[in-house]
């Protein structure tokens, strides 16, 4: 999975918003850092058991969510792991759909903050 992180950490840095994103949405959504990401799946299955080892973490919503792929391409695109609400949905068709709408929110609050 170090080749997503390597595609999310491509698309950040070809943006032109890595100095917002270092302190906006897409630092949660976008995780670029591949030790980060390992780090943070290995706490997540020691804290719940229960987690699908197919299921690799690869951004939070910065609310205690997580974005998600699968491993073995057991299924595509990116789902999106709600907590309060225990559940898990289709979110993106690809990682690429993911990565274009993070990076449409950062554009959006760049231009609000500017505003």
């Amino acid at each position: 999975m170090k080749s997503v992180t390597d595609t999310i950490a491509e698309a950040v840095g070809t943006s032109g918003l890595t100095p917002l994103v270092e302190h906006g949405y897409a630092k949660c959504a976008l995780m670029t850092d591949y030790d980060q990401v390992l780090e943070l799946n290995k706490a997540l299955r020691k804290i719940i058991p229960e987690w699908p080892e197919d299921d690799w973490i690869i951004g939070q919503d910065g609310a205690g969510n997580y974005f998600v792929m699968s491993q073995k391409r057991s299924y595509l695109g990116v789902r999106f792991r709600d907590h309060e609400m225990n559940q898990i949905r289709e979110e993106f068709d690809s990682i690429d759909a993911f990565i274009l709408d993070a990076l449409r929110i950062e554009r959006e609050n760049q231009q609000q903050s500017e505003q």
